[in-house]
């Protein structure tokens, strides 16, 4: 299940993250999720939820943001949201193109508390 794998990937991230900044719990984190990765939203959240659970990001809220897949022609430098496995510039009608988004899982923001 690509969903459990990117979830605890995550998690270590959110861990390291953590740990330099000296958190001791994680309340909230946000995350931007290409399109490209195919992930079902409710299977990444359960996912998460057992990727951090026993961690100090296990009450965390998950704030997730839909990016999509976005194009560049290579020949006309053209930027366009490609229809599903159609990568034809709109401009052009060539399929030279660059996915420039929507291909990545990027952790945006870790907030928590510190002990004083």
């Amino acid at each position: 299940m690509h969903e459990t794998f990117v979830a605890h990937a995550l998690i270590d991230q959110v861990l390291i993250v953590a740990g330099q900044n000296r958190l001791t719990l994680v309340e909230e984190i946000e995350v931007a999720l290409g399109e490209a990765q195919q992930l079902e939203w409710d299977t990444f959240e359960v996912a998460f939820a057992t990727a951090a659970s026993g961690t100090i990001a296990a009450q965390a809220n998950l704030r997730l943001e839909n990016v999509p897949i976005t194009a560049r022609c290579r020949a006309c430098d053209c930027f366009f949201i490609p229809g599903y496995n159609l990568y034809t510039c709109p401009s052009c009608h060539r399929s030279n193109t660059d996915i420039v988004a929507g291909n990545d899982v990027i952790l945006k923001t870790v907030n928590g508390q510190t002990q004083e």
